[in-house]
């Protein structure tokens, strides 16, 4: 997630949260540490960026 500074601590460590049962593009950003799995439950409230340095979930998925 590219110039996106989390709202809580200030750090720009921050991945995204994907979504969904996970292929092997999605287990191979997680395993590259270039995501994280939010699970194959969403709504409009889902979170969808995770900060690393302080473990903050924000932001929202909005209408699905």
């Amino acid at each position: 997630m590219d110039s996106i500074s989390c709202p809580e601590c200030g750090s720009d460590d921050i991945v995204p949260i994907r979504y969904g049962t996970p292929g092997a593009e999605m287990l191979q950003e997680v395993e590259e540490g270039k995501a994280v799995m939010g699970g194959c439950v969403l709504d409009e409230e889902s979170p969808v960026g995770l900060c690393r340095a302080c473990n903050h979930k924000f932001g929202r998925l909005g209408p699905l």
